[in-house]
């Protein structure tokens, strides 16, 4: 068989090809382990991961609700899935009244003006639509604990968060660049010369890279990068799912979970 060398795209922040070729030639069985022992991988199948993410969600709330402790938790968005976790919500009653929701990022446009929670595109808009609004009233929380970044609070939005007592969860999924809350890998507002320091960063308005077509217009324009992983708190608290799209179109998923700041 013939080779075919080529480099990766102009686009793509990382292109190591030595590095590439290296996590390219990972087997199955070996994406489980990791040096880390605090950084705990498991992949499951795709038709299992939303009813993952659905019961840990639920679980959390109701037994904080059983409690009477609060929950703060860090969301992605859009997220339909959310819906599905209300409907646990209102079908075993479960009083929200110690929820806290947060947005882990947000569209901005190309002047740093983060998007308002009533445009239909947004994140924060998504989080409400999905999740608030399909919680029934007498069970849902105030509407100012399900909460997204403004330009009034963005610079405080970490401090927010730790505020409360940390994160008890951080969902997020990796784009297939490596970003994680539009924080693309060789993003210079979050440039750091070790983990350490850039565990130290707090929230701040980033430029988004031109990587592909997106449906909500220019994708030269900026976004909201939150680096809130640092609010969460204990153990087992932060939770990755990746979605690697190939070439061909093919979602390849998996869950992720373990210690915040354990791994890069």
């Amino acid at each position: 068989m013939t080779d075919f060398i080529y480099s990766p795209s102009r686009y793509v922040p990382f292109r190591d090809q030595e590095a590439l070729e290296r996590c390219r030639k990972i087997k199955r069985e070996e994406i489980e382990h990791h040096p880390n022992p605090d950084f705990k991988i498991r992949v499951v199948k795709d038709d299992d991961i939303e009813f993952i993410w659905v019961t840990d969600m639920f679980h959390r709330i109701k037994a904080a609700a059983d409690a009477g402790q609060r929950i703060i938790l860090i969301l992605p968005n859009p997220c339909p899935v959310y819906r599905h976790v209300a409907r646990l919500i209102n079908r075993f009653r479960v009083n929200c009244r110690h929820l806290y929701a947060f947005a882990m990022d947000e569209y901005a446009n190309e002047d740093g003006v983060i998007a308002p929670e009533t445009w239909p595109q947004g994140f924060v808009h998504a989080m409400k639509r999905y999740f608030y609004a399909q919680i029934e009233e007498d069970l849902r929380p105030p509407e100012a604990q399900f909460i997204g970044p403004t330009n009034q609070n963005y610079r405080h939005y970490g401090k927010m968060i730790a505020d409360l007592g940390g994160g008890d969860a951080c969902y997020t999924g990796p784009g297939w660049t490596g970003h994680l809350a539009f924080i693309e890998p060789d993003a210079p507002e979050f440039r750091a010369a070790s983990l350490e320091e850039w565990m130290t960063f707090g929230p701040r308005v980033r430029r988004r890279r031109n990587l592909a077509p997106h449906p909500f217009g220019d994708p030269g324009k900026a976004r909201t990068g939150l680096c809130v992983l640092p609010a969460c708190r204990g153990a087992g608290n932060a939770h990755w799912t990746t979605d690697v799209r190939g070439l061909a179109g093919r979602d390849i998923r998996g869950i992720r979970t373990g210690r915040e700041g354990a791994g890069t």
